[in-house]
C-alpha cells in the first residue's frame, strides 16, 4: 500500500508505503532514484521542505530525509501513537498531530520537541447533560493548518482547536496540504 505521491521542485516523485519504506522516482521515465528502507511503521505521509524530506509514521516516529539521496539525516519518535495526519511546515518547525489529538512542535534541524499541546480527546458533556458526536476511531484525521499569524487549527475528535503560534513562524510554501492551498483558502493551486 502506497501513500502520495509528493512532487519536489525537480519533479521527483516521492512514495511512502506500508512496509516503512521512501521511494523516489524519476518523473521522466519512472526509474528509481533512491529507495530509504527500515523506517519504524507505516510511511503515512511524506512532505517537502527546504532541502528536507519529513516523514510521519503509524508508529509515531517522524524522520528528516536527505531528498537527493534517501538517506535518514535525524529520527525521533515524539509519541507512542501514530501520525495519521500529514505535518505542516513552517521556516524552523514541523506540526505534527497524533491519533490522540496531540500537536507537537518539533524543530526541523534537529527533530527536537519545542513544544506539545493536548487537545482533549473528549470533551465534558453540555449544560443538558448531552454529549458530543464522535469521529469514527478509524478516522484518518485531519490535517493540521496554519493561519497567516502563525497560530495552527487543530481539528481533533469532539472539537476545532486554535493552539498560540509563532507569529514570525508562517507556511514556507510546501506540499501537500491537502485541499488547501498556502493561504488554506480551500483552493488547490
Amino acid at each position: 500500500e502506497l501513500s502520495g505521491p509528493t512532487l519536489g521542485g525537480t519533479g521527483t516523485i516521492y512514495v511512502g508505503s506500508a512496509d516503512g519504506k521512501v521511494y523516489a522516482r524519476n518523473p521522466a521515465d519512472g526509474s528509481e532514484l533512491w529507495t530509504a528502507s527500515g523506517l519504524q511503521g507505516e510511511v503515512n505521509h511524506v512532505v517537502l521542505g527546504s532541502g528536507k524530506i519529513f516523514v510521519v509514521t503509524g508508529m509515531g516516529y517522524v524522520y528528516s530525509l536527505n531528498p537527493a539521496t534517501g538517506a535518514t539525516v535525524w529520527s525521533v519518535q515524539p509519541t507512542l501513537g501514530e501520525f495519521l495526519s500529514a505535518p505542516v511546515l513552517t521556516q524552523s518547525y514541523i506540526y505534527v498531530v497524533d491519533d490522540d489529538d496531540i500537536l507537537y512542535c518539533l524543530r526541523q534541524t534537529d527533530g527536537s520537541e519545542v513544544w506539545q499541546c493536548t487537545c482533549a480527546e473528549y470533551l465534558p458533556l453540555d449544560a443538558r447533560g448531552r454529549g458530543r458526536a464522535r469521529r469514527d476511531i478509524d478516522d484518518p484525521g485531519y490535517n493540521p493548518s496554519i493561519l497567516t499569524n502563525g497560530d495552527i487549527i487543530v481539528v481533533g475528535e469532539d472539537a476545532v482547536y486554535c493552539v498560540a503560534g509563532y507569529s514570525a513562524e508562517t507556511l514556507t510554501g510546501t506540499w501537500p496540504k491537502w485541499q488547501r492551498d498556502q493561504h488554506n483558502s480551500g483552493k488547490q493551486q
